[in-house]
């Protein structure tokens, strides 16, 4: 990736945005059989991941096309912000403009270009957590489980962060973005809506500390078009509402039915005779505190399994689809990347394609100049200064990303 005399030839140049006549010519995005061979087997690596994705939900039939059995993964382009209804991204894949995904394929492109790393945040409350599954179980680290093997084999480091707080919102961790959630976030999920659904102020400080707070400037995953949406069309932010992939899960009508559908589909969608079947704890969850063996006794009692299995924390299934409808959205902005590339002139990419300085440059001064939004409702209660200046904190409180480098212990 690099020339063999620089630890990292990309450091010269701010957010590695090396200009095309400057590339070394050892450097193998610079060797066309190389480039064709990463691409076409980048290409074959996405395409089997969405296929194995598909599979594991039944979509696997020979009979259809590839784009009718990935319906419940769609995401609809929409070309107003206004067209979006409700808090809730759909049944399918969510919405987006085609502006707003353009951006996310900038940024992979741009990571696997440089060979940087991919960062992927949630800042939420206990049921984005995961509270009631194991901590792997959590949608977060469903996605991770996905994509890291793939973005290694590109070249990319993914980091993917769960610093989701139960019996919180996210106001607390906002108010010093850059330290608590991280200063180099390419896609950032906000998760809060039992918490914080209804306050916009505390969304749009969210995702204003976000824009402006970091090194990067992330896409926005979320909830609440109309926080989002603003912020797209006043400051060029991308966004995505995202969608749950429930529409293509089958309905269970009986228990010996149930076992006819995949496992990974099972139980979450019920018909009201067949109800109990999706809400029984041991169909939703699955994990316990300890396994017995014969040559360990633990000091103490263990409980069954782990606590906060309630109805309002979805199971494992569900965070598994949620996962996977993240997990599909980037391998469709991956293979739409890895194709652009492709077909471009002798395969060299444009800079403007790839290069992210200007595009956050950009997005960061409108919100830093900006004087309206639901964020400046705060006034008379918190300063202002939080919807356009990037702030510092420290804190013990947990989780926080880099913990021993904002400790204020």
């Amino acid at each position: 990736l690099y020339p063999s005399n620089e630890k990292d030839f990309f450091t010269k140049y701010p957010n590695r945005d090396i200009p095309n006549d400057q590339w070394p010519k050892e450097a193998w995005q610079q060797q066309k059989d190389s480039v064709n061979k990463f691409l076409e087997n980048g290409l074959k690596l996405v395409n089997r991941a969405m296929e194995a994705i598909l599979a594991e939900y039944g979509h696997d039939q020979a009979d259809k096309s590839f784009q009718e059995r990935m319906e419940m993964f769609e995401v609809e382009f929409v070309d107003s912000v206004s067209k979006m209804k409700g808090n809730d991204g759909g049944d399918k894949g969510g919405f987006t403009t085609r502006r707003s995904f353009d951006g996310l394929i900038r940024r992979l492109l741009h990571a696997v270009m440089t060979g940087d790393t991919f960062t992927a945040v949630l800042g939420g409350h206990s049921a984005a957590a995961g509270h009631g599954n194991y901590f792997k179980q959590s949608y977060m680290m469903q996605f991770h489980e996905v994509m890291k093997p793939i973005f290694e084999r590109l070249g990319v480091k993914l980091v993917t962060r769960n610093l989701a707080q139960g019996g919180l919102g996210t106001i607390q961790s906002a108010l010093a973005s850059g330290p608590i959630y991280g200063d180099e976030i390419d896609l950032l999920v906000w998760d809060s809506g039992m918490t914080e659904g209804r306050d916009t102020k505390a969304i749009d400080l969210f995702w204003r500390q976000a824009l402006i707070a970091g090194k990067k400037v992330p896409i926005m995953f979320g909830a609440q078009p109309n926080v989002m949406g603003s912020l797209h069309e006043n400051m060029d932010a991308d966004f995505l509402f995202y969608g749950t992939g429930m529409s293509g899960i089958p309905t269970v009508e009986s228990e010996s039915q149930a076992q006819t559908i995949p496992f990974a589909a099972r139980y979450m969608k019920c018909t009201s005779e067949a109800l109990e079947l999706c809400n029984m704890v041991e169909n939703r969850f699955r994990g316990v505190c300890w396994i017995d063996r014969s040559d360990v006794k633990p000091p103490v009692s263990q409980n069954d399994h782990m606590g906060s299995q309630v109805k309002w924390h979805p199971g494992f299934r569900f965070h598994r689809l949620q996962g996977r409808v993240f997990s599909f959205i980037v391998l469709q902005a991956l293979q739409e990347a890895l194709t652009k590339w492709s077909e471009a002139d002798g395969q060299k990419l444009k800079d403007d394609d790839w290069h992210v300085t200007d595009y956050y440059d950009n997005i960061r001064n409108k919100v830093k100049s900006s004087k309206e939004g639901p964020c400046y409702e705060y006034e008379g209660q918190l300063s202002t200064r939080f919807c356009n200046t990037p702030m510092k904190g420290a804190t013990s409180f947990t989780p926080r990303a880099n913990p021993e480098e904002n400790d204020l212990l």
